[in-house]
């Protein structure tokens, strides 16, 4: 595990976790982190929870989509406008996915994450999520999409339900 809770890092460059191709856990929340240098994160095969949260992200970082194995990704309370469906489609382990407080204003469908059990779209712009956001679930899934300009929800966003519940 590597911890950087309240750093004032800016950059993750390249080469910074060479060595560390067995660390399963990278935490930088609450610092100033700006910018995800393209092979800082790739060689971490084998990570599985990265927080990336309370930083100055503008957009998720590509080094992202190389993480295979990730079961959490945190992007918390950044400045991120837009997630892509490239951006995402590798990660088909992902149980979590945060995105609380950004700027998005769409979010792409999730049906290819059927382990996920926790989407937090809370506090961002998204006026609309598409028909059948997630898919068909294995588990039950919360789905946080308060304080989003959002008029409504149609009931097709949210099914099928896992399980008939």
């Amino acid at each position: 595990m590597v911890d950087l809770f309240n750093h004032h890092i800016t950059t993750l460059r390249a080469g910074d976790f060479d060595g560390q191709w067995n660390l399963r856990t990278l935490n930088t929340d609450k610092g100033y982190l700006t910018m995800v240098e393209e092979g800082s994160l790739r060689r971490l095969s084998n990570l599985i929870y990265l927080d990336l949260g309370f930083g100055y992200l503008t957009e998720v970082p590509k080094e992202v989509s190389f993480l295979l194995q990730l079961q959490v990704l945190a992007l918390e309370y950044n400045q991120i406008k837009e997630v892509t469906l490239s951006q995402i489609l590798p990660l088909v382990n992902l149980k979590w996915l945060l995105f609380v407080r950004n700027q998005i204003k769409e979010f792409p469908k999730l049906q290819f994450l059927t382990e996920l059990t926790w989407l937090d779209l809370e506090a961002n712009n998204i006026r609309s999520l598409p028909l059948n956001l997630l898919g068909t679930l294995s588990s039950a899934c919360e789905l946080w999409i308060n304080d989003n300009p959002m008029n409504d929800v149609a009931a097709g966003t949210l099914l099928p339900l896992p399980n008939g519940s």
